[in-house]
């Protein structure tokens, strides 16, 4: 459709918060073009509006797009294209990774990173703090993001969690965790177990478990976790 945003741009900036740091940033940037191409269509439209004022027919005006109010909506993105603030620094976030949770003793020491993109991402910015633990055999890794900056992704998790795949291979379904949206996923064959929450709408807290002894290892874990400690956390720009 002529003037439409891209639907896997949408989709690519909805997940950000699940990606590794160095997609994070890809994705990030994609965000960036699909911003620039609503305040494009924004600018666009509003020059149609005054030739229509004053009488006059300006060729190349484009009609607004409803896509591209929908789509900056969705995104949290003021009038003209900027992501809102302010996002939650890391040392905000990293306390809610102990030494020891839920029978897991942590294997080196937490780590946590904010990055503000600036201009090239219209201010967009990525909080992230991410430790691994141990228990016996089992291996695993918690992650905590601040989404923020993108409201879809809250859309994107109470939308699935009413989506189920159960297979001989394993599962991949919606839920609740800690009382807030989440998704639980097992692979037998590898006894992969992996559970992600959105706490408060804003913080997605990713746990997964290699060499799981059960399927719902990730999401035990993700409950031990001080997940209403996390919901309570105002974020600020510096701590």
């Amino acid at each position: 459709m002529p003037g439409s945003l891209p639907w896997k741009s949408l989709v690519c900036v909805a997940l950000v918060p699940l990606l590794a740091c160095g997609e994070q940033v890809a994705a990030v940037k994609a965000a960036a073009e699909l911003a620039e191409k609503a305040a494009e269509q924004a600018e666009k439209a509003e020059e149609a509006e005054k030739a229509s004022e004053d009488g006059r027919s300006e060729a190349g005006a484009a009609a607004p797009s409803k896509d591209a109010a929908d789509a900056m909506a969705r995104l949290g993105m003021t009038a003209d294209g900027r992501f809102k603030g302010p996002i939650a620094h890391w040392r905000q976030l990293i306390g809610f990774l102990p030494d020891r949770v839920g029978g897991f003793e942590a294997k080196g020491e937490a780590k946590g990173e904010t990055t503000r993109m600036g201009e090239m991402a219209r201010g967009a910015a990525i909080t992230e703090v991410r430790r691994s633990y141990v228990r016996g055999k089992e291996r695993a890794k918690i992650t905590i993001a601040d989404a923020s900056f993108n409201p879809a992704l809250r859309a994107v998790f109470e939308l699935g969690v009413g989506m189920d795949q159960d297979s001989s291979e394993g599962y991949d379904k919606g839920t609740s965790l800690g009382g807030f949206p989440a998704r639980v996923e097992w692979k037998a064959s590898s006894k992969h177990s992996k559970a992600t929450a959105l706490v408060k709408g804003r913080y997605v807290v990713s746990v997964r478990v290699r060499n799981a002894e059960s399927d719902d290892a990730a999401a035990k874990l993700l409950t031990s976790l001080d997940l209403a400690g996390l919901a309570a956390v105002e974020p600020k720009e510096s701590p």
